[in-house]
This record gives C-alpha cells, sequence and structure tokens, in this order.
C-alpha cells in the first residue's frame, strides 16, 4: 500500500507535467504519467462529465497485472467472466496502437456473453492481466495506478454487439485547461498545490 507521505513527493511535481501532460482516457477519466515509463499513473474522474468516447464500451482488460490506489472519492470495481458464444451479446475488440497511447479497435471476430462476478467499493486493490473490469468513480474521485508484470498480447475491449467502438477519439484531443482543473481540484483536497 502507498502511504501519504509517498503519495505527497509523487504528486508534488505533477503540475510542472515532467512526464507528460495530462490526457483525457477514452473512458472518461483524465490520465498523467507520474514516472518516465509511464508505469506509474495518477487519474481523475471530474464530479462533472468530462469527454469521452461516443459509444460506451468500458469493459476491457490489460496486458500487465495493476495495482491501484485510491487517492480520494469512491471507487466501484466490478470484474466479469468472458464466454465464447455464437449467440453472445458482447464482440471482443483488440487495441492496435497508432502511437504511444492512441489506438484502433479491431473486431476479433470473437463473441461471448459477459458474467458480472464482482462488484465492490474499492481503496486499494491488485488486479491480473487478462481479465475484464470497469470501473465506476462517484464524484471527484483520484487514484494511482501502478503497472506491475507485463506480458505479451493485446488488450481487448468488449463491445455489444452491433455497436462499433469510437475510433475516433484522440487521447490528446481535449484542452488540456479542461483537464487541467479537475487535477487541480485533487491537489487542493489532498493540500499538494
Amino acid at each position: 500500500m502507498i502511504t501519504e507521505k509517498e503519495i505527497k513527493v509523487l504528486l508534488k511535481d505533477v503540475l510542472n507535467a515532467p512526464f507528460g501532460k495530462p490526457r483525457m482516457h477514452p473512458n472518461g477519466f483524465i490520465q498523467i504519467n507520474l514516472n518516465q515509463d509511464g508505469s506509474l499513473r495518477f487519474h481523475v474522474w471530474d464530479d462533472n462529465p468530462l469527454p469521452k468516447q461516443k459509444t460506451d464500451n468500458t469493459i476491457h482488460d490489460h496486458v500487465f497485472d495493476m495495482h491501484s490506489t485510491v487517492l480520494i472519492g469512491k471507487l466501484e470495481h466490478i470484474t466479469f467472466n468472458f464466454e465464447v458464444s455464437s449467440n453472445g451479446l458482447y464482440q471482443v475488440y483488440t487495441a492496435n496502437y497508432k502511437s504511444k497511447e492512441n489506438s484502433i479497435l479491431e473486431a476479433s471476430g470473437i463473441i461471448g456473453n459477459l458474467k458480472e462476478v464482482g462488484r465492490s467499493e474499492v481503496t486499494n486493490y491488485h488486479f491480473p492481466a487478462f481479465e475484464f473490469h470497469d470501473s465506476k468513480a462517484y464524484g471527484l474521485t483520484a487514484t494511482i495506478m501502478r503497472k506491475e508484470k507485463s506480458y505479451e498480447g493485446t488488450p481487448r475491449i468488449l463491445c455489444p454487439v452491433g455497436v462499433p467502438p469510437d475510433n475516433s477519439f484522440n487521447r490528446d484531443s481535449v484542452d488540456e485547461t479542461i483537464l487541467w482543473e479537475p487535477i487541480i481540484k485533487v491537489l487542493k483536497t489532498l493540500s499538494i498545490s
């Protein structure tokens, strides 16, 4: 678990963006790297809706194990099992990166059904690679996410059958001033700025 002192050290310089400017995740939260390789990230969900992709395809997996610590707010973590089925309700898309942070989602041809297997409010959690999940924030919420062990593979995203993903979304397309406002609110709440 990350300590309050470690959090303050990690976030004290975030306004100078030494490891890159903030960007908008397609699922509606802000990301900013806290280290050079991007394995440590600050995530912020504003209490007002932020720009995001036009389609709702937030259920996904990662090619790395991750650990997340909620700094403020409320975060619900939902986990799923996916079973392949020819008459399924969801199609698997794979993320093929066109730049370091932006991807095109391509249909894999795999269709199946989801079963929710867990739902809980979390403050500090570990989640393994290649497991489907979703996160829902309630109000102003911030986390520090740490990528742990990475594996070969491609991230997968689930979309309802017949509803293709929004491949026009670009993480860098949102005006930076819009992104800094919630970050500054979080830093003030944590007495860091």
